[in-house]
């Protein structure tokens, strides 16, 4: 594991769109699912990702050596509850395998 950077923007935008692709499968409009998901996850990671989100956290989950998924955070977020796990996301391979 480790923690994503500016670098890794377009890595999160493409897992997330994989994983919405393959949860919302049947949940989801078809046409929305084929849609352009990967650009819109990408400018929204290209602005959620530095210094204008310090408390937020994103770790890229990796399994020999490729990434697999990832987890992001964003600290203090509610004053009783603190921190909030704003997105958990693997790729379809990867389920199941801990």
């Amino acid at each position: 594991m480790r923690i994503a950077t500016h670098a890794d923007e377009a890595l999160l935008a493409h897992l997330h769109a994989e994983s919405w692709r393959s949860a919302y499968r049947g949940i989801l409009d078809p046409s929305f699912l084929a849609g352009p998901i990967e650009q819109n996850r990408l400018d929204a990671w290209t602005s959620r990702i530095g210094p204008h989100h310090p408390d937020l956290t994103a770790i890229i989950a990796e399994s020999d050596g490729e990434p697999v998924g990832f987890v992001c955070a964003i600290g203090a977020e509610h004053e009783r509850w603190g921190t909030l796990v704003d997105n958990l996301h693997v790729l379809p391979t990867a389920k199941g395998r801990g």
